[in-house]
């Protein structure tokens, strides 16, 4: 890098940034202008690149170029411009005039206080008597100093924005067959890099879910984007410019692990900020959002979003911004273990979720317009469906309550009976059908001596092995309340307890 110099805005040709590949980490610009050239060796100078390395340039030159190519970059700084020049002098100018007001103010009150009885009798009878409505006047103008002093600083933070104070310049020759406009084209690596997560949307049980992808770009460098277009590559870019070589591919043996089939459950029952993904402290927010459904989706390698239209993307700041929204149907399903919980819990299954290329990350859920909380889409599926949890939905009341807890000796076979029962009861106050499942159990036992009996289950679905019953609801009627029951008995030796 050369020794910085000041050069005129005027006289820089600025690459103008068109379209953008963005991957997980990195990126590719593609920068377009034209530049007048005479006939021959011309050494030309190009700003507004946000890379200093001229290995991560590839330049195209067209209108008579034979030839080009990158000598270097050094680092310009722009010299302020006489309408800056004129309002920081206004500036100093009001400035002055305060400080000179509030010097003339002390004075006057420092002369009054300092008065004496005698001396200049009537001079300063005269002065005295004028001095209230000269401190007035001098701070009415003072006051009024102060309110073009707050407009100039405010003009003069609107003019330094997208200021930039040093820039990187590319140099570079190129030989032109004859005098006249030559256009370029430059493809360049840039700082950039997008994060996905999902928006997911229950609005009701009648219909699919909505799970709206979007993205947080983050960039540093160089200037604002304005004006671009995106696509979007989930993975990461190889910066490298040789061919990929082949390495050994061994294969070693290691313990099967069951793959991810499920989404993992809300992470809280309140997300305070649907909208926003985790990023560091501190950071900038600009949002970008226009029409998602029309991207453009190409899924044969990697998946790759060609988004629609053109994007406005801060420097220094996480822009976020509509990807796509896809409907994704699902079966829903209530459900309640009323032993454990006393409240009925909203499950979405989304069968085949590979069919809808989702991708793993984070996603933020909502249902019927309430934030229920965070999930995480799993890397890989196998196939399987995944279950989102879509939180408690007080519209639904389960209460479980026990009936009867007896308890007898027979004599003559030496055993005992205890004799337990359960009334569980649901209502359903939602205006809309539902399909709800109850869950509880009958205990197992793990000793010949001890036999469970189940006495009454109310039709309730029985796993042998583990003693869980499940009633089926399909579906519950709307205000409709229904009752199950669940009775049993345990015998056992009567010189033992359970």
């Amino acid at each position: 890098m050369s020794k910085i110099r000041i050069v005129s805005p005027d006289s820089l040709n600025m690459a103008n940034a068109t379209h953008a590949d963005i991957y997980l980490s990195g990126g590719t610009v593609e920068y377009r202008g034209s530049i007048p050239a005479n006939a021959g060796r011309n050494v030309i100078e190009i700003a507004g690149l946000s890379v200093t390395d001229p290995s991560r340039i590839q330049m195209r030159f067209s209108g008579g170029v034979s030839s080009c190519h990158v000598l270097g970059f050094e680092t310009v700084k722009l010299e302020t411009t006489p309408a800056r020049k004129e309002l920081e002098k206004k500036i100093r100018d009001t400035r002055e005039a305060i400080d000179i007001l509030s010097l003339q103010y002390e004075a006057w009150k420092k002369s009054a206080d300092a008065a004496e009885p005698g001396a200049y009798a009537e001079q300063m009878e005269k002065a005295i008597e004028s001095l209230p409505s000269r401190l007035r006047q001098n701070r009415s103008e003072a006051h009024k100093k102060e309110e073009v002093l707050e407009d100039l600083l405010a003009e003069l933070e609107k003019a330094t924005e997208g200021e930039i104070k040093a820039l990187p310049l590319l140099r570079a020759e190129i030989f032109a067959e004859s005098e006249g406009i030559c256009h370029y084209s430059i493809l360049a690596d840039d700082d950039v890099r997008w994060e996905p997560f999902y928006e997911i949307n229950v609005e009701s049980i009648e219909k699919p879910l909505t799970a709206r992808l979007r993205a947080t770009i983050c960039r540093n460098g160089g200037k604002d984007w304005d004006g671009i277009s995106l696509k979007l590559i989930y993975g990461n870019k190889n910066r490298e410019g040789t061919r990929p070589t082949l390495r050994p591919w061994t294969l070693s043996t290691q313990p099967a692990q069951r793959p991810l089939m499920r989404m993992a459950v809300a992470k809280s029952a309140v997300c305070e900020d649907m909208a926003m993904p985790m990023m560091g402290a501190g950071a900038a927010m600009s949002f970008a959002a226009p029409p998602a459904p029309q991207t453009e989706v190409n899924t044969d390698m990697l998946s790759q979003y060609i988004l629609p239209g053109t994007y406005h993307v801060e420097e220094g700041a996480n822009t976020v911004l509509d990807v796509l929204e896809t409907a994704i149907p699902a079966t829903y399903l209530y459900s309640a273990v009323p032993k454990l919980d006393a409240d009925v819990f909203l499950t979405a299954t989304v069968e085949k979720p590979e069919t809808y290329n989702l991708l793993p990350c984070e996603a933020f859920v909502t249902y019927d317009h309430l934030s229920v909380g965070t999930v995480q889409i799993p890397k890989e599926t196998s196939g399987e469906p995944f279950v989102l949890s879509l939180g408690r939905d007080q519209g639904v009341l389960v209460k479980r309550e026990r009936t009867a807890n007896d308890h007898s000796e027979a004599a003559l076979t030496g055993r005992q009976t205890k004799k337990m029962s359960y009334t569980i009861r649901v209502t359903n106050h939602k205006d809309i059908d539902i399909p709800l499942e109850i869950k509880d159990q009958l205990p197992i036992s793990e000793d010949d001596k001890i036999r469970v009996t189940a006495q009454d289950i109310s039709g309730a679905a029985l796993k042998e092995e583990t003693g869980e019953l499940t009633w089926k609801f399909t579906p519950l009627k709307a205000g409709a309340t229904a009752t199950r029951t669940l009775a049993f008995t345990i015998t056992y030796p009567k010189n033992v307890r359970i």
